[in-house]
């Protein structure tokens, strides 16, 4: 059974200041175990706009996957009406929210591809900075078996980066384009405090769309890294297409500079109690 019982939130002060903050145990083993089922049925069934990384000579790969909450119940269940749409509504400091979309993300035992430094923001049709992504862990997830590491505070101030998939960086980078830092490479290692947490599942990130994440690949023999995001959107939210951002299907006719609230398309959650 799942559980539908709400968290005591405290954590939107340190959301704003760090640009990221933890919530443990929200969702119970009865949400873990149908949500695992179903992105096994995912795995099996990609929709069009699935997506599999993998480096040369890399024995696994990290699959990606969106808008199952569109043909899954469980996802659809989870972005709401479970524990995790009063997360988004006390870090929006909001009764009532937008739905974005969901992501699923999932990195086999012995993966060596990493998840590039980005932001968000940049690679969404929208304007504004009021988009927590919610990031539930299916898993237990630590640094061996690819936990997101996070550049703390680096969302305040901060410039967008160019919108570059992973396995076009190194042509960005030769063509001049203005692409996130590696935080990796001993020059910038520096410039921020990077944060990662150890999580069990259940437990939800919640990052800013301005903040600089990444991950390492996922170095366990046996044990793969699973997690699900989900993006809503707060009341200075605006549809805002660019040539850089990803594409919505049935979103052709959304008027540049509205409102997300006043989108059809995209669904607002009234929370109540």
């Amino acid at each position: 059974m799942r559980r539908r019982t709400y968290p005591t939130i405290t954590n939107r002060q340190q959301y704003l200041l760090d640009g990221v903050t933890v919530f443990r145990g929200v969702l119970d083993l009865g949400w873990i175990a149908e949500l695992n089922r179903a992105v096994d049925i995912v795995l099996m069934h990609p929709s069009p706009f699935a997506r599999f990384h993998r480096d040369m000579d890399d024995p696994g790969g990290f699959s990606i996957d969106i808008l199952m909450h569109k043909r899954l119940s469980v996802f659809h269940d989870l972005a709401f009406d479970s524990p995790a749409t009063r997360v988004a509504a006390s870090i929006l400091d909001a009764r009532e929210v937008v739905f974005f979309y969901d992501q699923l993300f999932v990195k086999r035992p012995l993966t060596k591809t990493r998840t590039q430094w980005h932001q968000d923001l940049p690679f969404w049709p929208l304007a504004g900075v009021d988009i927590p992504s919610l990031w539930i862990s299916l898993d237990h997830i630590d640094q061996s078996t690819s936990a997101v590491r996070y550049a703390v505070g680096s969302h305040i101030g901060s410039r967008p980066y160019c919108a570059v998939d992973y396995e076009n960086r190194e042509q960005a980078l030769a063509d001049g384009c203005d692409v996130c830092p590696d935080l990796d490479k001993e020059v910038n290692r520096e410039l921020y405090e990077l944060r990662s947490y150890e999580l069990e599942p259940g437990d939800i990130v919640v990052h800013h769309p301005m903040l600089i994440h990444g991950a390492n690949g996922n170095s366990s023999k046996s044990k793969r890294r699973a997690a699900v995001s989900l993006r809503y959107c707060g009341t200075d939210v605006r549809w805002f297409p660019h040539a850089d951002a990803m594409v919505f299907p049935g979103t052709e006719d959304l008027v540049a500079g509205t409102s997300m609230k006043k989108q059809s398309y995209f669904k607002s959650i009234t929370l109540t109690g």
